[in-house]
């Protein structure tokens, strides 16, 4: 083997170990947790699944919007979204918010058709 091959076979050979060694030293954790853990919701608060957005984590406000709208809306779709939601929520204001939310759901927001 002439000695170029030689030098790059062994330059492969170092880099490759060095890389192992690399990914396998331990890592501290950062100090104060991930960044993109601050506001993220509790494990148990699941229902922005159910909108299809494929968005769990949204801060308390954007919640509070989505509730207003779901019952603004008043369509069936939103009464088990709206009945997750007071499962799951744990904040008063929130609460407050569905239980209003779900007070006109089911109402007809026309008036019905007329009978024939």
């Amino acid at each position: 083997m002439p000695q170029a091959e030689l030098l790059g076979l062994g330059g492969a050979f170092i880099a490759g170990v060095v890389f192992v060694v690399v990914a396998a030293w331990p890592r501290r954790p950062p100090l104060g947790g991930a960044p993109s853990d601050l506001g993220a919701p509790p494990e148990d608060i699941y229902w922005p699944l159910l909108l299809g957005t494929g968005e769990r984590s949204f801060e308390p406000s954007m919640r509070l919007r989505i509730i207003i709208e779901l019952g603004r809306r008043g369509e069936e779709w939103c009464v088990p979204v709206l009945l997750c939601a007071r499962e799951q929520e744990r904040d008063p204001a929130l609460l407050a918010a569905i239980d209003r939310a779900l007070g006109p759901v089911g109402r007809p927001v026309f008036a019905p058709p007329p009978a024939r």
